[in-house]
């Protein structure tokens, strides 16, 4: 029983402490700088996951999208869809784009009604420019 009361005690003074308090302000400031300095390059929606100007897919989601964010259509060898759920039952739509130089992509789609406009938005454009689309499991 101590060590919940210990816990409780550490965490009110932890985020009494002013320095803490603006380091997550500034890590929250500095996401959205990153997102919308994404967003004013390629255009779209600032809660779009990606947007598709011309032939080129920009993804604009997530921080773990390591490297260049603008991929060609035709570097696309085919793209990968499976519908997953994290460890809290959210579900998602896990997009890899497997290239032709050997090198993936991955970003998430939710999966509502927003998320699956914008997963037939992606299916179009890539049947429009020739690519593949396989899901790797049943939908929900």
């Amino acid at each position: 029983m101590k060590f919940f009361y210990y816990f409780i005690e550490g965490s009110r003074s932890t985020y009494q402490s002013p320095f803490l308090v603006q380091l997550l302000l500034l890590l929250i400031g500095l996401i959205w700088l990153f997102r919308r300095l994404i967003i004013l390059r390629t255009g779209g929606s600032f809660f779009a996951p990606y947007h598709i100007v011309g032939d080129t897919l920009y993804i604009q989601a997530g921080l773990i999208c390591i490297g260049k964010r603008a991929i060609p259509f035709s570097e696309m060898r085919a793209v990968h869809v499976d519908p997953i759920h994290n460890r809290h039952g959210e579900r998602y739509y896990a997009i890899q784009i497997l290239r032709k130089s050997g090198l993936h992509k991955f970003f998430t789609i939710t999966n509502n009604e927003q998320g699956k406009v914008y997963l037939e938005e992606l299916k179009e454009a890539l049947r429009k420019h020739g690519v593949g689309v396989r899901y790797l499991s049943k939908e929900y």
